[in-house]
Parts: structure tokens; sequence; C-alpha cells
């Protein structure tokens, strides 16, 4: 079995970090993780890293907003946070890989999911491990219009393995086509038993309302709030979202979203 280059490096970084003098440097992890309780979670259990996890990430196309010579909806999986992620799986129409660009978008998430690095480096914080939330989960990457087109409509009887699937990306349409695959959205979870999240989306202004598919009933709806403080208390005062960062609830037939801010 060839294995690949970039795994080979990966490996030896992760040597080489762990027989260096300075290994005991500081493990830098996303903001969320103290927010939602995950540090004391690690804390308690090293172990939780993801291992039993299959994560689904549903890209959008940049091609489909306006870049005509190519398609932009992958992760740059030379980037060395990522090396030894686990995201080998990738459905898309095949004609979309043979002119395809990194998404910074998919490199963003995947970074924040998956990616592990005992070699970060940053001016202000000097050298340190970075660490996504679950580095050892296993990840596929979807387009968005495959994801709909062979899982939302797919055979009924048919089910799929993701345990998560994340959809970071919304529309506010409200015509026919966009209602059929909302409520494909909502039967695919609840066959599947798994979690859908999506962010609730960002309109031209705060109040335009919750996109889809992030309107769905059986999908978790996830905004911003805007924090007044200054770090690390910035999150000590909240105020209304702005249109750069987040669509307010509730959904135009008056149920309660987003779920989670």
């Amino acid at each position: 079995m060839r294995v690949p280059r970039n795994l080979l490096i990966y490996i030896a970084l992760t040597v080489a970090s762990l027989v260096a003098a300075g290994s005991a440097q500081q493990i830098i992890r996303p903001g969320a993780w103290e927010a939602i309780g995950l540090h004391e979670l690690r804390q308690a259990d090293p172990g939780l890293a993801g291992q039993t996890v299959r994560f689904g990430m549903v890209e959008l196309n940049q091609a489909t907003l306006g870049i005509s010579d190519g398609s932009c909806f992958l992760p740059n999986r030379d980037h060395r946070a990522l090396f030894g992620a686990n995201l080998d799986r990738v459905y898309c129409n095949p004609r979309h890989l043979e002119k395809a660009y990194y998404s910074p978008h998919a490199t963003l998430i995947s970074g924040l999911l998956l990616a592990q690095d005992y070699w970060a480096e940053h001016p202000d914080l000097g050298e340190f491990v970075y660490e996504g939330i679950v580095p050892a989960a296993e990840a596929a990457l979807f387009e968005t219009n495959w994801f709909l087109l062979y899982r939302i409509f797919a055979d009924p009887s048919l089910r799929f393995e993701e345990d998560i699937v994340t959809m970071s990306w919304g529309t506010p349409a409200d015509d026919d086509l966009t209602q059929w695959w909302q409520r494909g959205v909502d039967a695919y979870a609840l066959r599947n038993n798994c979690l859908l999240v999506a962010g609730c989306g960002n309109g031209d202004f705060a109040g335009e309302g919750i996109y889809k598919p992030s309107w769905g009933y059986n999908v978790l709806s996830v905004g911003t709030a805007r924090g007044l403080g200054d770090f690390p208390d910035n999150l000590s005062y909240v105020g209304p979202p702005s249109r750069e960062q987040s669509s307010v609830g509730p959904t135009g037939d008056g149920r309660l979203k987003p779920d989670l801010i």
C-alpha cells in the first residue's frame, strides 16, 4: 500500500514533536471550547477526540456564486494542520474536480473540527500545539448539489453512516423547489438518526429571517450574538447580531429559531 506523502510528513512532525526538548508547549484550541464546556470534558477524559464519530461536511461550491472558471469547495489538505485529518472521502460531480480550487471556508471548517498541528506558531503566541474539536473523527466532504441529489433525494429505504452533518450555508428562498428539498432535509435527519447542524444565515439585514436549511424542524439552527465586551470576557455582554454575523428568528411560520447561539 502506498502511504500518502502528506501522511509521512505528518508522522515525522508528530514524532519529532514528541521527542523535542520543548514538547511541553501550550495547547491552543478553538475559542468556543470553553464556552460550551468541552475543555472540562476533555480534561476529564482526554480520549474523547471523536474516534467513533463520522462527520459529513456539506460545502457550497463557490462556482455557483460567480466563480466561472472552476470549482471552489475543497479544503486545503496541503495545510500542515490537516495532514493527518481523516478527510479522504469527497463526493461531488467528477467534472468539478478537473479545475478545483481550495475554499477558505471549507479549510476553516475542517480546521475547527479536524486539525492537529504540533508546530503551530503566531507572532503574539509563539510556538504552540493547535488542536481541533474532534481531530480523531472521520469526515466526508459533500458538494452541496451532490448531497441534495444523492443523499436528500436518495431512495428512502437507504441508510447513511454520518452521525453529524454540518451545513454552513443557506438561502432565504421560499419557492416550491426550496421547500421540497427542505422537507427532504428534515426527513433525512429522521430516517438516519442523524444530527444536522446549520448556520441560520447572514442576510442583507439582521432581521431578514432564518435561512433554509437551518429553517427545518429537524435541524439544529445556529446563530451568533454580538459580543460587547473585551476578550476574554467578550461574551459577558451581548447585543443583537449585525447582518454580517447572523440572521435572527423566528421562522416565517412563527417557530422559535435559532436553537443555539
